[in-house]
């Protein structure tokens, strides 16, 4: 709380305002973020490189080794059965 209150020192009630009015991406958004929606400079904001693009499709879920799951099940029980 007091890092957002620290963020937000100096803004007006209508500058918070607007932050909340125009903030249209996830909740909640970081204090940067939200910053910037209520300066009025989010609509324009965005990283040009690389890096920073939004990905069209997701990656695929990486399939798991049935060899490494057997060895680490192995290891939880194991160590399941030490603590008791």
């Amino acid at each position: 709380m007091t890092e957002w209150a620290e963020g937000l020192n100096g803004m007006t009630g209508s500058d918070i305002r607007r932050g909340l009015d125009t903030w249209q991406e996830a909740w909640p958004p970081s204090l940067p973020e939200f910053h910037e929606a209520c300066r009025g400079t989010a609509a324009n904001w965005e990283h040009k490189s690389p890096a920073y693009r939004r990905f069209q499709k997701s990656l695929p879920k990486p399939r798991a080794d049935i060899e490494v799951v057997s060895e680490q099940l192995q290891e939880m029980r194991k160590a399941l059965k030490g603590g008791r």
